[in-house]
């Protein structure tokens, strides 16, 4: 994966309120791209597989979509 650039501090925490995915090129069919959280730059020229991938991580570690995502998993399966 890409070097991080930016604040260097990982944001895996449950008080993160938003997640920004841009081009670093718009337009370009090969583009990489930046990812901020909550307005701070933490990595860039990352492909599109590498943001998919750390978008979920961080996804994943916030508790209140964990619990709701087991909470619809299991309506599912009480059907």
């Amino acid at each position: 994966m890409a070097a991080a650039k930016g604040t260097g501090a990982m944001p895996w925490r449950s008080d993160v309120r938003e997640i920004v995915v841009e081009e670093e090129m718009p337009g370009d069919f090969q583009t990489t791209f930046r990812l901020r959280v909550d307005g701070n730059v933490i990595a860039e020229n990352m492909t599109e597989l590498e943001t998919q991938f750390l978008v979920s991580e961080m996804l994943e570690r916030i508790p209140s979509l964990s619990v709701a995502a087991s909470d619809d998993a299991e309506q599912t399966l009480e059907r």
